[in-house]
């Protein structure tokens, strides 16, 4: 079915304020120069942003065409009419994907979403869309396979796919959290007979998934957004070495999906000139670096959506009071094709005033007299292109801090930055649920109920028939509205809230959905923040950089120690909590030996892990508790054992020991026995590093988000623990994704970075997997950035060209779903 067309973008659209004075569109021909150096990152130079664009596609489509294509069905809900209703038999995981994600409903906001961006932006995206295909075809051309979609036969990439993946990065911490729990929301009926489509109520053929999830962190749990984080510092001129300010970027992504991190350097002479990574789709920088400044993200620990809890209509579970008045939800009924099976399965998706329903099973369940529904920041959020593209367009602290005052575009991040003029900044660029004067008082109210309910389930929950409780519209936010900081001192970040990102000087308390004020920190906070103050003044890249590789662990200083005393007074054998006797001896002198690092080669490390895991989700609290006064030293300790049988921490030795055992390993197993990477072409690369459980700088962690077909064949047949630990070992997929230092030198960034994952996904090709990176500082870390270097470092250059009036566009939600051959129509001109 070939692409339909749609009229080029209104002529109306706004031109971004950064750019006045540069073309949008290509006035005749596309014209693109590409240059790559040694590590393959691509230098794009043009003259417009439609063919800027055109270039940035180009290069995707070369590197990580069938990871983008595969990550994008997805994201539209499109995973069964590809790969089937399940991942492993009987387990409905790409069905339930599915309406999740037609919940999400990505792809029907898209074409609302480029009608809100500038016209450069909607340049960028058509000239995107048009390179990416345009290399597809070559490739299908000389044969590549394209094992991710069925047939081998990539789709097109519509502008409206583009729009549904920025949507959806917008969303990344937010509704994407909850796709399980959309998926599961149904209205409650009497009994679980089928209907008129053989289906049956959610009590019934969801029970299994509902079991499931009942074992799961809920969606808003601290623990549920575990794989995203990231360390990152920056220093001002008077704390750095020199006096030339410096930057560590260390975001912790994927290494195999669509959040995979990509490095490029986009140009437009005189106009825009950025370099760093971009995630995956998105057609400007994320992270980066300019001649004038240089910035970095950590995911931020805001509250970014809240629960709206609706008392319902007696005998109408699909109407609620608002106000004191019935209304009904709206209905959407969708219908998902199914690869293999003859008619779509049909579903009714619901929508409230307040957002979609949701249910977590034991928690938040839609039952005859209450739904709770996602009341959420970043929903529709169509800010980033333009907020991203600003940011790398800014010549000043103060013209990027402005940005925020115009977008909300960096909707789950802090921003550490620095300037060629010695300063460094802070912002949380979070957006967070626009509370009222109501809601903000009674949250203040420490006795007041929503301020109890909040404390109970860890995050806010309104009564959703009462108009004082209703979220305003989100609506950017300058930097005097948002923590911030700017100073010439030291900041650093590691997933922590804003009170402690500056070292010199805490930040004051904000607004309640911004992070946890004198709140305990996470174990690799405390490590990383401990560490930054120990560095001798002027800091210097080198040491900066020499931490993000830190692989002590943390919490082994929290309770190793009592747990090794517990240890030498224990004779007998303990059970585990499966009823299994384990005799700890061998363990206990392990964990004696053990360096306390999540080295390759240092038997204890899986060992201690396991333990972590095993004693905090017993939930028995510390032998200190946390004092907000000694934010880095408490809590710590194991409480003092009084109960009759042996203390916890044992029987959690125990049960790691026994868990350990059960996957197929013995209590000494080192990291390289378990911890790995997949690499493109199926080879496992052994990982150092942690998780953030167990707190160590140099993150390896295994992810929930990763989607289902991801390491599907390694881990299928058992369920991994909540370490990740599976017959196979640790498969991780998240971890350091991009690593540089960026030090203004004389007013001119030097720049080192390092892609661990490599720049390629394309098994057997160049830059792909199969040799490790340099170590960051060497001179083949170093980044090309000012035109000489480029043209110095350049191994391969190409000039692509199009006429400007026979790129791809389409721009119908509905073409955009279908699985189409590539083809070339003829877009009209703006």
């Amino acid at each position: 079915m070939p692409p339909s067309h749609a009229a080029p973008p209104p002529a109306h659209l706004p031109e971004h304020p950064s750019f006045a004075a540069v073309p949008a569109y290509a006035p005749v021909e596309i014209v693109v120069e590409i240059a790559r150096s040694a590590d393959g990152t691509p230098h794009i130079r043009a003259h417009d942003f439609e063919s800027l664009g055109y270039g940035h596609g180009y290069v995707v489509a070369d590197d990580h065409a069938a990871v983008l294509l595969a990550h994008l069905v997805t994201l539209l809900g499109e995973r069964s009419r590809h790969y089937g209703r399940d991942e492993a038999p009987g387990d409905d995981a790409n069905l339930d994907s599915d309406l999740g994600y037609r919940a999400l409903d990505y792809g029907g906001q898209a074409a609302g979403a480029l009608a809100r961006m500038s016209r450069h932006a909607n340049a960028l995206i058509d000239g995107f869309a048009a390179g990416f295909n345009r290399r597809v075809s070559e490739l299908v051309e000389a044969g590549e396979p394209f094992a991710s979609m069925p047939g081998g036969t990539p789709r097109v990439l519509q502008r409206n796919d583009v729009a549904a993946l920025l949507l959806a990065l917008a969303d990344e911490a937010s509704g994407r959290r909850f796709v399980q729990a959309l998926a599961l929301a149904r209205p409650p009926v009497p009994t679980a007979a089928p209907d008129a489509h053989g289906e049956v109520a959610a009590g019934a053929d969801h029970a299994a998934r509902a079991d499931d999830a009942r074992r799961a962190d809920p969606p808003w749990s601290a623990h549920a957004d575990l794989p995203l984080g990231s360390n990152a510092w920056a220093i001002g001129g008077e704390a750095a070495a020199g006096g030339a300010s410096v930057l560590i970027a260390n975001p912790h992504f994927s290494f195999n999906d669509g959040l995979r991190l990509y490095q490029v350097h986009l140009t437009i002479p005189g106009a825009f000139d950025v370099a760093g990574v971009s995630i995956l789709g998105c057609p400007t920088v994320n992270l980066g670096f300019n001649a004038s400044l240089a910035w970095t993200h950590t995911v931020s620990s805001a509250e970014r959506f809240v629960l709206q809890r609706l008392q319902l209509v007696p005998n109408d579970p699909t109407a609620y009071f608002w106000d004191g008045r019935p209304e009904p939800m709206q209905r959407r009924r969708v219908a998902i094709e199914i690869r293999g099976e003859a008619r779509p399965h049909e579903r009714d998706l619901w929508q409230t005033r307040h957002g979609p329903p949701l249910s977590v099973p034991g928690l938040a369940e839609w039952n005859p007299e209450w739904v709770f529904c996602l009341g959420n920041a970043n929903a529709g959020n169509a800010d980033v292109l333009d907020h991203w593209l600003a940011i790398g367009a800014a010549r000043s602290l103060d013209e990027l801090e402005q940005s925020f005052a115009r977008w909300a575009g960096t909707s789950w991040v802090n921003l550490l930055a620095i300037d060629a003029a010695g300063q460094a900044c802070y912002v949380d660029g979070s957006n967070v649920p626009e509370l009222g004067a109501a809601t903000l008082a009674a949250l203040a109210d420490t006795d007041h109920p929503l301020a109890l309910e909040r404390r109970r389930r860890g995050l806010v929950v309104l009564p959703g028939d009462d108009p004082r409780h209703a979220l305003a519209p989100r609506r950017p936010r300058a930097v005097a509205q948002r923590p911030a900081r700017r100073t010439r001192g030291v900041l650093a970040n590691f997933n922590n809230p804003y009170q402690h990102v500056d070292l010199d000087a805490a930040l004051p308390a904000h607004h309640p959905l911004f992070g946890a004020f004198d709140a305990p920190l996470t174990p690799r906070a405390r490590h990383g923040l401990r560490l930054t103050r120990e560095l001798a003044r002027p800091i210097g890249a080198t040491a900066l950089a020499r931490l993000t590789l830190d692989n002590h662990v943390p919490m082994s200083d929290l309770l190793l120690d009592d747990l090794l005393a517990l240890g030498a007074a224990c004779r007998e054998p303990v059970a585990a909590r499966d009823g299994t006797r384990v005799d700890l001896a061998p363990a206990l002198a392990i964990l004696r030996a053990w360096r306390r690092e999540d080295a390759l080669d240092a038997p204890g490390a899986p060992l201690f892990r396991e333990f972590a895991q095993a004693w905090l989700a017993g939930a028995h609290g510390y032998a200190h508790a946390f004092d907000p006064a000694a934010p880095l030293d408490t809590p710590r300790g194991l409480p003092h054992w009084q109960g009759s049988g042996p203390a916890p921490a044992l029987v959690a030795l125990a049960t790691a020991v026994e868990q350990l055992a059960a996957a197929g390993f013995p209590p000494s197993a080192t990291l390289r026995d378990l911890q790995f990477r997949l690499r493109a072409d199926g080879t496992r690369a052994p990982l150092d590093g942690g998780p953030n459980l167990t707190g160590a700088l140099n993150v390896s962690q295994v992810g929930a988000l990763t989607p289902p077909e991801r390491l599907a064949q390694l881990v299928r047949g058992r369920v991994p623990l909540p370490t990740g630990l599976a017959p196979h070992g640790y498969a991780v997929n998240f971890g350091t994704t991009w690593l540089a230092s960026i030090v203004f030198d004389g007013g001119r960034p030097l720049v080192h970075s390092v892609l661990p994952q490599a720049q390629r996904s394309r098994p057997g090709t160049a830059w792909s997997d199969g040799r490790p990176p340099p170590p960051l500082g060497t001179p083949a870390s170093h980044f090309a950035f000012e035109a000489a270097q480029v043209q110095a470092a350049t191994v391969t250059r190409c000039e692509l060209r199009a006429s400007a009036a026979s790129v791809t566009f389409a721009a119908s939600a509905a073409d955009a779903s279908r699985h189409t051959p590539l083809a070339h129509p003829v877009r009209p001109r703006p």
